[in-house]
């Protein structure tokens, strides 16, 4: 896909993975749900069925209320990191914006023969076009989308940086989700 053999990208087939629970007698058989989570949110649902309290450095949510059949959502919105490609993602229930700072040269053993030298910003409709073939990120009917995505990712990596210390001071948006792309070990 894409003309890639690995899955070291934000591709829908390399970011998704099914979500399969077993609870007999706790949540009905058979249910399906096309509720957006994440694997973060696998340890609050265990806590949740099990009686305990989620601790606040936890940050998923527990998936109760969809495995109960109470809803049909659960994120508004759901993020990859990719920190090797300093890359991420985040889509809702329709689009999907890619941001990838085009500035890192992989290191991991798959280098491709044609590696991004500026930052890409690829946008995705899910629902017309699966395949993620069509990047709609010139689009200008489109920025308002992009910029939304672009503060919710920004308000993300802030939120969750896994060493404050190297969150960027930055009030530049670009400037400050490329900071927080940066892999660890290079920082």
């Amino acid at each position: 896909q894409h003309g890639r053999f690995e899955k070291h990208c934000c591709y829908e087939p390399a970011v998704r993975a099914p979500l399969v629970i077993r609870l007999p007698g706790a949540a009905q058989a058979g249910r399906h749900s096309d509720a957006l989570v994440e694997f973060i949110d696998i340890v609050p649902t265990i806590l949740d069925r099990c009686g305990l309290a989620t601790p606040a450095t936890v940050q998923g949510r527990s998936l109760a209320a969809v495995l109960n059949g109470e809803t049909e959502k659960h994120r508004e919105h759901v993020i990859v990191e990719y920190s090797e490609n300093e890359e991420a993602m985040i889509r809702d229930n329709r689009y999907k914006l890619v941001y990838i700072t085009g500035r890192r040269q992989r290191e991991d053993g798959y280098a491709t023969a044609r590696p991004l030298d500026h930052r890409a910003i690829e946008l995705f409709d899910e629902q017309s076009d699966p395949g993620e073939l069509v990047n709609l990120a010139d689009k200008p009917e489109q920025a308002s989308r992009i910029d939304a995505f672009l503060h919710e990712l920004a308000d993300h990596l802030r939120r969750t940086a896994r060493r404050a210390d190297l969150v960027p001071p930055s009030d530049d948006l670009y400037t400050f989700i490329d900071g927080c792309l940066v892999p660890h070990d290079v920082q």
